[in-house]
Protein backbone atom coordinates (compact mmCIF):
# COMPACT_ATOMS: atom_id res chain seq x y z
CA UNK A 1 0.00 0.00 0.00
CA UNK A 2 2.95 2.87 1.06
CA UNK A 3 4.68 1.74 -2.87
CA UNK A 4 0.64 2.67 -4.14
CA UNK A 5 0.55 6.09 -2.20
CA UNK A 6 3.92 7.81 -3.96
CA UNK A 7 2.47 6.53 -7.47
CA UNK A 8 -0.63 8.30 -6.61
CA UNK A 9 1.35 11.60 -5.05
CA UNK A 10 3.30 11.26 -8.80
CA UNK A 11 0.11 10.98 -10.31
CA UNK A 12 -1.14 13.91 -8.76
CA UNK A 13 1.03 16.06 -9.22
CA UNK A 14 1.28 15.45 -12.94
CA UNK A 15 -2.26 16.19 -13.50
CA UNK A 16 -1.41 19.35 -11.57
CA UNK A 17 1.26 19.95 -13.86
CA UNK A 18 -0.66 19.55 -16.86
CA UNK A 19 -3.42 21.80 -16.28
CA UNK A 20 -0.86 24.31 -15.37
CA UNK A 21 0.38 24.41 -18.40
CA UNK A 22 -2.83 24.47 -20.35
CA UNK A 23 -4.04 27.24 -17.95
CA UNK A 24 -1.06 29.61 -18.90
CA UNK A 25 -1.20 28.53 -22.65
CA UNK A 26 -5.11 30.31 -22.85
CA UNK A 27 -3.54 32.96 -20.83
CA UNK A 28 -0.77 33.52 -23.90
CA UNK A 29 -3.45 33.31 -26.18
CA UNK A 30 -5.68 35.29 -24.87
CA UNK A 31 -3.59 37.91 -24.47
CA UNK A 32 -2.21 37.57 -27.92
CA UNK A 33 -5.86 37.93 -29.78
CA UNK A 34 -8.16 38.75 -27.06
CA UNK A 35 -11.43 37.25 -26.86
CA UNK A 36 -12.24 38.30 -30.53
CA UNK A 37 -11.77 35.92 -33.31
CA UNK A 38 -11.53 39.65 -35.60
CA UNK A 39 -7.87 39.63 -34.57
CA UNK A 40 -7.22 36.07 -35.89
CA UNK A 41 -9.08 35.90 -39.39
CA UNK A 42 -8.13 39.61 -40.02
CA UNK A 43 -6.34 40.12 -43.77
CA UNK A 44 -5.02 43.42 -44.37
CA UNK A 45 -6.52 44.65 -47.81
CA UNK A 46 -4.14 44.72 -50.86
CA UNK A 47 -4.74 48.78 -50.83
CA UNK A 48 -3.65 49.00 -47.47
CA UNK A 49 0.17 47.92 -48.42
CA UNK A 50 0.55 50.11 -51.10
CA UNK A 51 -1.72 52.66 -49.49
CA UNK A 52 1.43 53.98 -48.09
CA UNK A 53 3.21 54.66 -51.14
CA UNK A 54 2.12 58.80 -51.16
CA UNK A 55 4.54 61.51 -51.26
CA UNK A 56 6.42 62.39 -47.83
CA UNK A 57 5.02 58.92 -46.22
CA UNK A 58 7.11 55.90 -44.81
CA UNK A 59 6.97 52.68 -47.92
CA UNK A 60 5.05 50.65 -44.50
CA UNK A 61 2.87 51.49 -42.10
CA UNK A 62 4.24 49.99 -38.65
CA UNK A 63 0.26 48.78 -38.24
CA UNK A 64 -2.50 48.17 -40.65
CA UNK A 65 -5.90 47.31 -38.86
CA UNK A 66 -10.10 47.41 -38.60
CA UNK A 67 -10.80 50.20 -36.42
CA UNK A 68 -13.03 48.63 -33.73
CA UNK A 69 -13.34 51.51 -31.08
CA UNK A 70 -12.15 55.30 -30.47
CA UNK A 71 -11.60 57.64 -27.85
CA UNK A 72 -10.25 61.22 -27.79
CA UNK A 73 -7.24 59.94 -26.77
CA UNK A 74 -6.91 56.31 -28.14
CA UNK A 75 -8.09 53.76 -30.63
CA UNK A 76 -8.71 50.31 -30.54
CA UNK A 77 -7.67 48.10 -33.77
CA UNK A 78 -8.14 44.57 -34.82
CA UNK A 79 -4.57 43.04 -36.42
CA UNK A 80 -3.43 40.29 -37.48
CA UNK A 81 -1.39 40.06 -34.41
CA UNK A 82 -4.69 40.50 -32.67
CA UNK A 83 -6.10 43.90 -30.49
CA UNK A 84 -3.68 46.50 -30.37
CA UNK A 85 -4.48 50.20 -28.49
CA UNK A 86 -2.88 53.28 -30.87
CA UNK A 87 -2.46 56.42 -28.85
CA UNK A 88 -3.35 59.17 -30.73
CA UNK A 89 -1.91 62.76 -29.30
CA UNK A 90 -3.16 66.22 -30.79
CA UNK A 91 0.24 66.34 -32.61
CA UNK A 92 -1.42 62.95 -34.84
CA UNK A 93 -1.97 63.59 -38.09
CA UNK A 94 -5.02 61.75 -39.53
CA UNK A 95 -5.38 61.71 -43.62
CA UNK A 96 -7.21 59.88 -45.94
CA UNK A 97 -6.25 58.37 -49.02
CA UNK A 98 -6.52 61.50 -51.20
CA UNK A 99 -4.42 63.10 -48.75
CA UNK A 100 -7.32 65.20 -47.14
CA UNK A 101 -6.97 66.00 -43.16
CA UNK A 102 -9.89 64.55 -41.14
CA UNK A 103 -10.23 64.77 -37.46
CA UNK A 104 -10.61 61.73 -34.98
CA UNK A 105 -14.72 62.42 -35.28
CA UNK A 106 -13.77 61.69 -38.92
CA UNK A 107 -12.83 57.38 -38.00
CA UNK A 108 -15.74 55.45 -37.56
CA UNK A 109 -15.83 51.66 -36.70
CA UNK A 110 -14.97 49.50 -39.74
CA UNK A 111 -12.48 51.56 -40.88
CA UNK A 112 -9.12 50.11 -42.16
CA UNK A 113 -6.26 52.21 -41.21
CA UNK A 114 -2.85 51.92 -41.43
CA UNK A 115 -0.82 53.64 -38.52
CA UNK A 116 2.54 55.17 -38.60
CA UNK A 117 4.77 55.73 -35.30
CA UNK A 118 6.19 53.52 -32.70
CA UNK A 119 5.79 50.92 -29.86
CA UNK A 120 5.69 52.54 -26.72
CA UNK A 121 8.53 50.36 -25.05
CA UNK A 122 6.51 51.01 -21.09
CA UNK A 123 3.97 48.86 -22.63
CA UNK A 124 4.27 46.81 -25.29
CA UNK A 125 0.67 46.37 -26.35
CA UNK A 126 0.15 50.30 -26.57
CA UNK A 127 1.18 51.97 -30.03
CA UNK A 128 2.02 55.81 -30.20
CA UNK A 129 1.08 57.03 -33.51
CA UNK A 130 2.59 60.04 -35.79
CA UNK A 131 0.31 59.63 -38.66
CA UNK A 132 -3.04 57.57 -39.34
CA UNK A 133 -4.04 57.09 -43.54
CA UNK A 134 -7.68 55.91 -43.36
CA UNK A 135 -7.40 53.41 -46.41
CA UNK A 136 -11.12 52.60 -46.68
CA UNK A 137 -14.05 53.74 -44.96
CA UNK A 138 -17.18 51.19 -43.97
CA UNK A 139 -20.23 51.98 -46.45
CA UNK A 140 -22.63 53.58 -46.11
CA UNK A 141 -26.15 51.74 -46.33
Amino acid sequence: MAQRGWLIGLGAVTLTGMLVCAAFSLGVYLGRYGTSAQGIRYNAPAAAVGAAAQPGVPDQPNLIGILRRGSDSALELTTRQGPRLVEVTPATLIVDGYGENLILEDLRPGDVLAVFGSLDHGNGRRFLADRILRVTAPAQP
